[in-house]
């Protein structure tokens, strides 16, 4: 059943702030293939953000559209809720059974999860079996229940076991631990997703994070710790790669919308000039524009310096390359400026890389490459 159902093409779908983008895959001896992809300009807030009905209904028609438009020929697929959305931590615990690691990670969550954890999905993933450093004493976990899953929806956020963990767990020093990521989402917006996908009359096979669609069209299976730098329109997301794992991740209200709104005021011209001068000009030059960029850059700057303290204290370790991302990856100059202020090298992410696709298209994919990295990560997930 594998091997046909590998033969199948799938979509990934990337419901952003300001646009859809869609993918359509399929594995041709072995080898991920391009079907078709697709690209819409959303008239809209995000739908992650609580809009009204209306906003709901018009990414369901713009979903239709470009699903038509593109003539994509699969109706299934996967899709991903925001970054800033999900709540996530790395932690330890001490090796046990798998039944009882999973009631330990349900009762772990609620110290950082803000909401009720009746009103969250749950996914835990282990990273590494590690040794303790430090003596602790024993603590008794609390009876709670986690979120049941979706029915007929592969959430990528779900734990299924609401037993209580009832023995005592104590770390002492030299004891083996697991390293854990432990992610939560909302079981309003995973259903907000579901819903459009269902009125769309496409079925939603699979549903997860941003940071694990980047992780797996930008990193694949290199083992190198690696930052993503993803800037999309409202937001940037710093996100950090270890194993193959998004073990860090951080979002900012600093978009490329935030730059293009500083140019316009700088220069008192309308929105649309200022991006055409955002796009030519970026970070190169002697005029004014590179300094307000730099200006409005301040705040993820001090955000990424933040990421990479943070990380660094807790893993001692170190990130050995950046990978700049989103709509605003291709700015004039932006991969240097990162580079020099990070003192490591910075590329702009391909997420076409490892798709085979005709050699004539290659100018039009490379252009929106940026703009593609969720979607084709999204597909991926089924063609792998």
């Amino acid at each position: 059943m594998l091997f046909f159902r590998k033969k199948q093409s799938y979509l990934g779908v990337d419901l952003g702030s300001t646009s859809i983008k869609l993918v359509e895959l399929k594995s041709e001896k072995g080898v991920p293939t391009l079907v078709t992809y697709g690209y819409a300009e959303r008239a809209m807030g995000d739908i992650a953000r609580g809009n009204p009905e209306e906003t709901q209904k018009n990414a369901v028609d713009l979903l239709k559209k470009l699903h038509k438009s593109a003539a994509a020929t699969s109706y299934r697929g996967t899709s991903a809720l925001p970054n800033f959305s999900v709540f996530n931590s790395v932690i330890t615990l001490p090796v046990m059974s798998k039944k009882e690691l999973a009631q330990a990670v349900t009762w772990e969550a609620k110290k950082f999860v803000p909401i009720p954890l009746e009103e969250v999905i749950l996914d835990w993933e282990i990273i590494e079996e590690v040794k303790s450093q430090i003596n602790a004493p024993a603590k008794q976990p609390e009876a709670n229940q986690a979120a049941p899953e979706i029915e007929g929806l592969s959430v990528g956020l779900g734990s299924s076991d609401n037993q209580a963990l009832k023995p005592a767990v104590a770390t002492g020093k030299g004891k083996k631990l697991y390293r854990i990521l432990l992610t939560a989402a909302s079981r309003a917006l995973v259903k907000k997703y579901v819903e459009i996908f269902r009125l769309a009359d496409l079925q939603l096979l699979a549903i997860e994070t941003e940071a694990f669609a980047l992780a797996r069209a930008l990193v694949g299976k290199d083992q190198a710790v690696t930052m993503i730098i993803d800037t999309s329109a409202v937001t940037t997301d710093i996100i950090i790669i270890e194993k193959g794992i998004p073990v860090l991740n951080r979002s900012i209200d600093v978009g490329g919308v935030t730059l293009t709104r500083a140019i316009a005021n700088l220069l008192n011209i309308d929105f649309k000039r200022a991006e055409q001068f955002k796009r030519d000009v970026g970070l190169s030059g002697a005029s004014k524009i590179p300094g307000i960029i730099e200006q409005t850059l301040k705040p993820v700057v001090e955000e990424i310096n933040y990421s990479l303290n943070l990380y660094q204290t807790k893993s001692g370790q170190t990130i050995e390359k950046v990978i700049l991302s989103g709509g605003s990856a291709y700015l004039p100059n932006l991969d240097n400026y990162f580079s020099k202020l990070l003192n490591v090298k910075v590329i702009i992410g391909d997420p076409w890389s490892r798709i085979a696709y005709p050699a004539d298209l290659k100018p039009a994919l490379q252009e929106i490459a940026p703009r593609f990295a969720v979607a084709l990560g999204l597909a991926l997930r089924e063609v792998e």
